[in-house]
């Protein structure tokens, strides 16, 4: 009886490590996909603005000048981005 309970203990842990590791790589593609979207995002509120930017008559450097501000601002959201990920794969860990 003992081997019996023993041998489905073992089964029961393999199934849960087994949908952990699928929730993780889930929540990587999710995050993944997420950040493509992002990036493409980024490229055109980049392109809009400096269409927007030359339309008003702004010289390039101002222009540059916008467009590296808006590219920094982005990237510190990517960045924020990222640690959220990391947190729910903890969370997923943590509570199996």
């Amino acid at each position: 009886m003992e081997a019996t309970d023993a041998q489905t203990l073992r089964q029961k842990l393999a199934v849960e490590q087994r949908k952990m590791g699928i929730e993780v790589d889930y929540l990587e593609r999710v995050h993944e996909i997420k950040l493509r979207l992002f990036h493409i995002e980024t490229s055109g509120l980049v392109q809009e603005e400096q269409q927007r930017l030359a339309t008003l008559g702004y010289h390039a450097e101002r222009i540059n000048l916008r467009i590296g501000e808006l590219t920094e601002q982005r990237e510190d959201i990517r960045r924020q981005m990222s640690p959220s990920t990391r947190v729910q794969k903890t969370t997923i860990s943590d509570d199996r």
